[in-house]
């Protein structure tokens, strides 16, 4: 994954999936830093680290390990790159 920030928008579609299989927003996000008022703002960027601890929520939490390849489907393929290496590895 790359260092570059991103933007919140990002995580909102995550945010939404997840809401459908029953998580709420604060157990995706916890451990962050963030929370819904941030992810709010569209001139907040979010931080590579921030971003990786929310996907490895996103699997702890539904402890499926093809969950990158579901949201995938419902989204833009631009976000599957965030699912090609898995958060607890750190970017090179």
């Amino acid at each position: 994954m790359s260092d570059h920030l991103k933007s919140p928008s990002r995580l909102s579609f995550y945010l939404d999936c997840m809401r459908s299989r029953g998580f709420t927003a604060e157990q995706v996000l916890a451990g962050t830093g963030l929370d819904l008022n941030r992810l709010q703002d569209p001139s907040r960027r979010i931080l590579p680290a921030q971003f990786r601890r929310t996907i490895q929520n996103m699997l702890d939490l539904t402890g499926d390990p093809y969950l990158g390849i579901a949201v995938g489907r419902s989204s833009r393929s631009a976000t599957w790159a965030s699912w090609a290496m898995p958060p607890s590895v750190p970017p090179p």
